[in-house]
């Protein structure tokens, strides 16, 4: 058994004596885990959409120009590195030359997306949302940054020891495979994609015990789907096939670690699904069935697993229906085996190579089945992790993978929105080893606090909501206080009183958020039309008061609209009203909103649809100054920004 170091108990534990359970922390929204294709395929459409919007439309050339200018922002860091060693960095064409200093947290490790295991070395690498690298081992003390200055992809990932010793990497970068021979610190496209330009979608990665490296990619959100392979450890790549589609739900590729055989399925209709395997001989795919009676449904998503039990070759899938099904004869015929209950996210069911009666599938929890699938059990249930971070998973699984030790032993390792576990017993227990220094979280906001910079308080996406204090050039331990996604931290009654806002509108009041581990009130907007997913907050104009506004819908659920609601907080409670002007007139919702510092009166909105807003009585009638501007991320909204020195300049993002 690998020993884990584990931290100080009181690192991460709540102060607070009650019984920990799912009424103490907020229920993970599951809105947040960065998939390829979002959170369903409604929210992933909205995103590829806006994404493409506002870089000028698909046929842009936009990706391309990102990663070259990405590119060359890390040729001139390497270059920085060779002639400058005290860590200093030039920014803004030169005018400016500073340090970055990370501050935190090291304790709250977030968004683990993919990893994978060195045996040779002992190391594990992962990849979080976002993209930086880590290289870490079993203690979970010794997490060090492989790269950060790119941003990887979180769907491929291999390490290689390929001929001659050489300790070679496989990623993506913008999309596009790249490896490495020097460690992660300079890295070599890989040539053979079609076309040849960056801006790739890759996902679904699939290598064999062969070293064949195979993913399946499209060059844009309305791109056919690809299926490329690698035969010489990731230098090169050819299209082994072009599949008639854009839709990600419906092909879908898995490996037979007992043949070492690659098997993709394509859904040509609701009910029908044609399959094919990979001929590593004449490197292209062979058709083994090019009619079988099933399907994933109208907006199921493609998924398959291949397994050899008892010496019998299968198949396995799930329809939209959350039905389990298994094929003993390549796809003629099928036999349900159970239902999943709830369904899988984008990381499917995965078979355990070494038992493959042995599965295990994730959503917002995972699930386990010692039995081929008859039978499933629940690991833990999500609020479980704040009573034992170090053996419960944290909510939100992304990423399931069986590998060996040295020795031959196999272990599995699990990668949510909490860090990252390993196991040795299928799944059943865990242990975190993301404790310390696997430095993936990602913050909505970070605010210092008014009569103190020192110490700050950070609104995070799933590590909840988190404070501590930030000296010197090191990393912060922060303690999170309350589970959960936070944003829009603004602070009121002369910078006493701290607001903050929970996904779909709930708003919570601290009246002293140094000691305070729960908000004291809060405000839910019950509407159903309220805005961006984290609604935007403002604090009000009067800096002495404990009043705010966030764009909502209406305080009452049948007006419908989209107003501002002024909140305040007196006697114990948040009172709330909303404003006149109703801004769905616009035909979009609130997105941001600001008062002007050198005018209590003047007050900024923008809206979802691009339009802008002026009010010059203290946001009780706007007047429409703008439209056909940048429109406004699904998630956070805009940003509005009045200027401190000059009345009347705006700044809008």
């Amino acid at each position: 058994m690998r020993l884990l170091w584990l931290l100080a108990a009181g690192l991460f534990l709540f102060s607070c004596k009650e019984k920990i359970n799912q009424t103490s922390f907020p229920i993970p929204t599951g809105k947040t885990s960065i998939h390829s294709q979002g959170e369903d395929e409604n929210r992933g459409r909205q995103r590829e959409e806006w994404i493409s919007l506002v870089h000028g439309g698909d046929y842009a050339p936009w990706r391309a120009i990102e990663a070259e200018n990405q590119r060359e922002t890390y040729l001139n860091w390497l270059n920085q590195q060779q002639e400058v060693r005290r860590g200093d960095e030039w920014l803004a064409n030169g005018q400016i030359l500073g340090k970055w200093i990370e501050r935190g947290s090291n304790n709250n490790a977030g968004n683990i997306m993919v990893v994978d295991y060195d045996a040779k070395e002992d190391a594990i690498y992962a990849v979080g949302g976002g993209g930086p690298m880590f290289k870490g081992d079993f203690s979970g003390q010794n997490w060090e940054v492989v790269n950060d200055k790119l941003r990887f992809s979180t769907n491929l990932l291999k390490v290689f020891h390929v001929e001659g010793g050489t300790h070679r990497i496989i990623t993506a970068i913008n999309g596009t495979p790249h490896y490495s021979d020097d460690r992660g610190l300079t890295w070599t496209k890989a040539t053979g994609l079609t076309p040849t330009t960056d801006g790739w979608a890759v996902y679904n990665s699939q290598i064999t015990r062969n070293n064949v490296i195979c993913f399946l990619g499209r060059k844009d959100y309305w791109g056919s789907i690809r299926m490329y392979a690698s035969f010489d450890y990731g230098k090169t790549y050819k299209t082994v096939k072009l599949f008639n589609t854009s839709d990600t739900r419906n092909v879908s590729m898995t490996w037979n670690a007992h043949t070492d055989e690659i098997y993709v399925i394509e859904q040509l209709s609701a009910s029908q699904s044609k399959l094919y395997r990979l001929n590593t001989a004449t490197k292209l795919l062979d058709t083994r069935n090019a009619s079988m009676p099933i399907g994933f449904g109208e907006n199921g998503a493609a998924n398959l697993q291949a397994a050899t039990l008892r010496d019998t070759n299968r198949l396995y899938l799930y329809t939209e229906d959350k039905s389990f099904f298994t094929s003993l004869d390549e796809g003629k015929s099928w036999k349900k085996l159970s239902k999943l209950a709830p369904a899988p996210w984008e990381i499917g069911v995965y078979i355990c190579p070494s038992d493959p009666s042995r599965m295990l599938y994730g959503e917002v929890d995972a699930f386990t089945t010692q039995n081929g699938g008859l039978s499933w059990q629940r690991v833990n249930e999500w609020w479980e992790y704040y009573g034992n971070i170090y053996e419960k998973l944290h909510a939100d699984i992304m990423f399931v993978k069986e590998f060996k030790y040295p020795d031959g032993k196999p272990f599995l390792l699990n990668a949510n929105h909490g860090g990252l576990y390993y196991s040795e017993d299928y799944g059943k227990t865990n242990t975190n080893i993301g404790l310390y220094n696997l430095n993936v979280s990602q913050y909505y906001d970070v605010r210092t606090y008014p009569s103190n910079p020192d110490y700050i308080f950070a609104g995070s996406q799933d590590q909840g909501q988190q404070r501590g204090t930030v000296t010197g050039e090191e990393t912060a331990e922060l303690f999170q206080n309350i589970s959960g996604d936070y944003g829009h931290i603004e602070f009121t009654g002369n910078g006493e009183g701290l607001w903050s806002v929970y996904p779909g509108g709930w708003v919570g009041f601290y009246s002293q958020p140094l000691i305070q581990n729960y908000p004291i009130a809060g405000y839910e907007i019950k509407s159903s039309n309220e805005t961006v997913w984290i609604p935007p907050l403002m604090p009000g104009p009067d800096p002495s008061k404990h009043e705010v506004y966030v764009a909502g819908g209406s305080t009452t659920p049948t007006s419908g609209g989209s107003h501002l609601i002024r909140l305040t907080f007196e006697n114990n409670e948040v009172k709330a009203n909303e404003l006149p002007f109703n801004f769905a007139t616009s035909g979009g919702q609130v997105s941001a909103m600001a008062v002007d510092p050198l005018d209590k009166n003047a007050w900024y909105v923008a809206t979802t649809n691009g339009k802008f807003y002026r009010s010059t009585d203290g946001g009780q009638q706007f007047t429409k100054t703008a439209e056909l501007l940048s429109e406004s991320h699904y998630l956070y909204g805009s940003c509005i920004l009045p200027s401190t020195k000059l009345s009347g300049l705006i700044y809008l993002s």
